[in-house]
């Protein structure tokens, strides 16, 4: 029973850093659509960027100007110019959302 009843308690234990978690990121009620996800996510996972007219291209992902300049806003994100190219980086606080699951807990994937 002892192993048992460590197990759960262990368990117990992940839940509550994942919704210590969620409590830290839903503090400071920054609220984001699906799609800032999507790009917060593209922008940590994928090297390759180019601004192409309205979009940016992240990897495989088209992000238009107007979902950057809100992650701007919202300082998850920065533009910045790499070799004389512009490129986005995550901020503190980005990196931060990203590491806490992205905001993402209890949604099921679609």
């Amino acid at each position: 029973m002892t192993g048992l009843e460590s197990s759960s308690s262990h368990h117990h234990m992940n839940v509550e850093r994942t919704f210590i978690g969620a409590v830290i990121m839903t503090s400071g009620e920054k609220q984001l659509s699906r799609s800032a996800i999507r790009s917060l996510s593209a922008i940590h996972q994928y090297r390759y960027q180019r601004r192409s007219g309205r979009v940016w291209l992240v990897g495989d992902k088209r992000i238009s100007t107007s979902t950057v300049a809100s992650l701007e806003r919202e300082a998850f994100v920065r533009e910045i110019a790499s070799n004389g190219a512009p490129r986005l980086v995550l901020t503190d606080e980005g990196k931060r959302f990203i590491a806490h699951g992205g905001g993402m807990q209890g949604r099921s994937p679609t």
